[in-house]
């Protein structure tokens, strides 16, 4: 059984699509350009896994409500703070940029400090650098 519309498809058709190959190609370059110059001149936003920073595995009995972990991350002034579930929803992941001049180890225990002060049941599993 055939398809029932095909009667209303001309027999021989010839579409031009290549007649817009040079347009298209022209289009591509420009966007290539745009692309390297951009790269350039804003340069690459690195994260804190190519940047380096504090990795700290956190945990409560209780879900972890992580807007408000994010919230006082982000008072505390780490910068470029994440905070991600890990595993259960009684566990995250907390990474953060230490401020300039600023020791990892240093960060890590003022952070961990604060953190504990605003959710005493809070207990950090682990840390390390990034």
């Amino acid at each position: 059984m055939r398809w029932p519309l095909i009667r209303y498809i001309p027999r021989s058709t010839h579409y031009r699509f290549v007649r817009w190959a040079p347009v298209a190609a022209v289009f591509s370059a420009l966007l290539i350009l745009g692309s390297g110059v951009s790269l350039f001149t804003q340069g690459l936003n690195l994260g804190i896994d190519f940047k380096g920073g504090v990795s700290l595995e956190i945990a409560m009995p209780t879900p972890i409500p992580l807007a408000q972990v994010r919230e006082s991350l982000n008072g505390l002034g780490a910068h470029d703070g994440q905070v991600q579930g890990f595993g259960s929803p009684n566990s995250a992941m907390v990474k953060f940029l230490p401020s300039e001049g600023e020791k990892p180890s240093d960060a890590s225990r003022n952070v961990e400090a604060e953190l504990i002060k605003r959710f005493p049941d809070l207990k950090v599993t682990s840390r390390s650098e990034v």
